[in-house]
């Protein structure tokens, strides 16, 4: 009988460690969440731009950083891609518009914390033309983070959007006429319960 006290009191020791070790010593534990909306449109050089609003959260107990962000574009069907670099934060001015708020420095975020931010994306000053987002039908997104010195990426959300007729005109006039004017696209509804990219029909299917 003598040596159930002794398991009972390791056994509390034991709660006691672990219970500190995962409020306060657990390693930082990052993910990047893209916001439900994105803002598209083009460059007066033609360039793609997309501001994105993206949540780094870290479910760990100390703090974290990402080092870098990047959004990868991809026309459904379509096993190339194209990689948006961020240009800077931006914040909403007294009039509703989007400002440049500070350049795209690297996040860090306590343990058990979020933080958001407005993130403009841009594409290569060197190939402004390469890509546009101006056509009708699914583009698979996919939001890149860099947590270490890696060429791959650390953490990433993957997601898809729908560009409607309406749209895909109004991004076409907008071009054509050198307007920096955005078009807020939502996500499509894929992610809420699928873990794969969804095809232009699904996305229609699902209204």
């Amino acid at each position: 009988m003598g040596s159930v006290p002794i398991i009972i009191s390791l056994l509390a020791v034991l709660i006691s460690v672990l219970t500190f070790y995962f409020s306060q010593l657990r390693s930082g534990k990052l993910q990047i969440v893209a916001g439900e909306h994105l803002h598209i449109g083009h460059q007066e050089n033609g360039i793609l731009s997309i501001i994105l609003s993206i949540s780094c959260v870290n479910e760990g107990a100390v703090p974290s950083t990402i080092k870098r962000v990047a959004l990868l574009v991809q026309s459904g069907g379509s096993s190339e891609g194209y990689l948006l670099e961020p240009a800077y934060y931006c914040c909403l001015d007294e009039s509703g518009n989007f400002a440049n708020e500070s350049l795209p420095v690297p996040v860090t975020v306590v343990g058990k914390q979020s933080v958001v931010k407005q993130v403009f994306f841009c594409g290569s000053m060197e190939r402004p033309i390469e890509f546009k987002l101006m056509d009708i039908g699914t583009y698979n997104l996919r939001l890149l983070g860099w947590i270490e010195d890696s060429i791959e990426p650390t953490v990433s959300d993957s997601f898809s959007i729908l560009v409607t007729e309406e749209k895909a005109a109004l991004l076409k006039q907008y071009i054509a006429n050198k307007e920096k004017t955005t078009i807020r696209i939502p996500q499509s509804t894929w992610r809420k319960w699928a873990a794969h990219h969804l095809t232009e029909i699904e996305v229609r299917a699902l209204g």
